[in-house]
């Protein structure tokens, strides 16, 4: 179990795309699993916001250059 906390801790401290290690098989395995599945819907919520942000400046970008000329 302090294993599984020193990951999580590191992984949101350090690395968001890590996944915690399963070692059982029982309800703290389930526990797990469920963790590094709510990780993975974390990451990709991220990874899609970074993607909007980007295609939203890069769209403004363009019209306001037009206007600056």
């Amino acid at each position: 179990m302090k294993f599984i906390i020193s990951q999580s801790k590191e992984m949101n401290e350090h690395n968001i795309d890590a996944q915690l290690t399963k070692t059982r098989d029982d309800e703290i395995g389930e526990l797990i699993d469920v963790l590094n599945k709510t990780f993975k819907k974390k990451e990709e919520i991220i990874k899609s916001q970074k993607t909007f942000s980007s295609d939203v400046s890069h769209e403004l970008k363009t019209p306001l250059a037009i206007m600056k000329r």
